[in-house]
């Protein structure tokens, strides 16, 4: 499956439980024990998944609150929810299996599938619901490369996305600026911060270079070539400055030598 492995018992307990007898004693409300619902998902494309959920963790969720008023507990129908364009039901349950076990934690995912899971939190849970800044960790951690930014930027524009996750999307939209330093400005970058020290200059530089070098092996050839030249002009002093800086790039400072 796509969205990988169910997580184990251990990781999903409360970390306050150390023996089955403090799980049991009721220190611990679970959603478990609530009654059930059956929860109808639907994709655009017509795949169904019918699941049961607690009704503990959608009375929590605005989504569904609404729904579950007392005239539909009369009658205990199945909640049908239509998917929005792009999210499968796959997402669906993974979102819900997360809910029913508040103590664990989402596993690596891929980005397809930590997107579609932000959207249906947009739709489904509050906006100060601790799966939230959660979510945008996941997220945060789905992205490698700047096509990941711009499929994140072109599937969040189609929904109405919790605000940390705004913030998320628009630092990585101003980061895509760095990719349109020129090699000369990195080369007075560089001179700058090997002659004044400054610590504010070295972390734009390192920003800057690291943004770069996800373009591949040509980007890192420019920086090469602006990095001798920046060492061209400095002191034996400054020099060992401009290596320390540029020692925290995921391409070492030997890599930018040996071009």
């Amino acid at each position: 499956s796509c969205v990988g492995p169910a997580p184990c018992l251990h990781s999903l307990l409360p970390t306050s439980a150390t023996s089955p007898s403090r799980i049991f004693n009721m220190e611990y409300s679970s959603p478990l024990e609530a009654s059930f619902v059956f929860l109808e998902g639907e994709e655009t494309t017509g795949k169904k998944v019918r699941i049961n959920v607690s009704s503990a963790v959608l009375q929590k969720m605005p989504y569904f609150q609404a729904r579950m008023s007392d005239r539909w507990q009369e009658t205990n129908e199945t909640l049908l929810l239509k998917l929005p364009d792009g999210c499968t039901t796959a997402a669906l349950v993974l979102l819900f299996e997360r809910l029913h076990f508040p103590s664990g934690e989402l596993a690596c995912l891929d980005l397809g599938v930590a997107l579609q899971l932000v959207q249906l939190a947009s739709m489904l849970v509050a906006e100060d619901d601790a799966l939230v800044p959660e979510l945008e960790y996941t997220l945060r951690a789905a992205i490698r490369s700047r096509a990941d930014v711009e499929n994140m930027e072109k599937f969040l524009a189609r929904c109405d996305p919790p605000s940390c996750i705004k913030r998320l999307a628009s630092s990585f939209g101003s980061e895509s600026m760095c990719g349109k330093v020129s090699n000369d400005q990195i080369t007075e970058l560089l001179k700058n911060v090997s002659k004044s020290g400054d610590e504010t200059a070295a972390e734009i530089v390192q920003k800057v270079m690291t943004q770069r070098h996800r373009k591949g092996s040509e980007a890192v050839a420019a920086s090469a070539g602006s990095f001798k030249v920046a060492l061209s002009f400095a002191t034996h002093r400054q020099q060992d400055y401009l290596v320390v800086v540029l020692a925290f790039l995921p391409c070492s400072v030997n890599a930018l030598r040996s071009q």
